[in-house]
C-alpha cells in the first residue's frame, strides 16, 4: 500500500467520526441488516419448486464426480447455461456436497454485494437516491425470496449490475474498468439465457 492510499485511507476512517457521516453510514448497514434478515427468513421456507434442488445435486454431482451431468433431468444438455453450477460446486467443496442451505446463503450474499453494487452507482447523484435505490432493490420482494433459493438469479443480477457500474460509473486507469465490465458481462452470459 502506498504512503497515498493510507493516507487517503486514514481520511476515510476518519470521517466515520463525523456525525452526519456517521448517521448515513448506520443507515445504510442498518438497511443491508433489515434485507438480509428478511432473506434469510424466507430462505427458511422449502423451495416452491424444483430447480433450486436440480441446481443443488447438478453442482453436488460435479463436486463429487468431477462430471459436468445431470442423470435426471438432463438439464446440463442445452436448458441451463453452466457457470452457477460450477459457482454452486465451490460453495459445495467448501460447505459439504449435502448442504443445500450453503447455496442459499451464498445466494443472499450476493443479493446483499449487489444492494451494496447499487448503491455505489447511485451515490454519484446523491446520498438519497443511492439509498432510495438500495431500499428498493433489497426490499424488493422478488429479489427478497428468490435470493433465497438455490438458483442462478442472484448471481447473474450480481454480475449484470456489476458489469453495467463498471461500464458506465467506475473509473479506473488504463480503461480497467472496461475489462472488469467485460468480464463480468461475459460471465452473466454464461449463467443464464435472460442476459443474452
Amino acid at each position: 500500500m502506498t504512503r497515498i492510499n493510507r493516507e487517503a485511507l486514514k481520511e476515510a476512517v476518519g470521517r466515520l467520526r463525523e456525525p452526519q457521516v456517521a448517521v448515513q453510514a448506520i443507515l445504510f448497514l442498518g438497511l443491508l441488516a433489515l434485507a438480509a434478515f428478511l432473506r434469510l427468513h424466507f430462505s427458511n421456507f422449502l423451495d416452491p419448486f424444483e430447480d433450486g434442488y436440480q441446481n443443488w445435486w447438478i453442482s453436488a454431482n460435479l463436486v463429487a464426480t468431477g462430471e459436468y451431468w445431470d442423470r435426471h433431468s438432463m438439464m446440463t444438455q442445452g436448458s441451463w447455461l453452466p457457470l452457477y453450477h460450477f459457482f454452486g460446486a465451490g460453495v459445495l467443496g467448501v460447505a459439504g456436497i449435502h448442504n443445500i442451505a450453503a447455496l442459499k446463503l451464498a445466494n443472499i450474499v450476493l443479493s446483499t454485494l449487489t444492494a451494496i453494487l447499487v448503491f455505489f452507482v447511485l451515490r454519484r447523484h446523491g446520498l438519497l437516491l443511492a439509498l432510495a435505490g438500495t431500499a428498493f432493490f433489497s426490499f424488493n420482494f422478488i429479489d427478497v425470496v428468490v435470493s433465497g433459493w438455490s438458483t442462478a438469479e442472484s448471481l447473474l443480477l450480481f454480475l449484470v449490475v456489476l458489469g453495467y457500474g463498471s461500464l458506465f460509473h467506475l473509473r479506473l486507469s488504463r480503461n480497467r474498468h472496461l475489462a472488469i465490465a467485460a468480464a463480468a458481462l461475459a460471465l452473466a452470459v454464461a449463467t443464464r439465457y435472460e442476459a443474452w
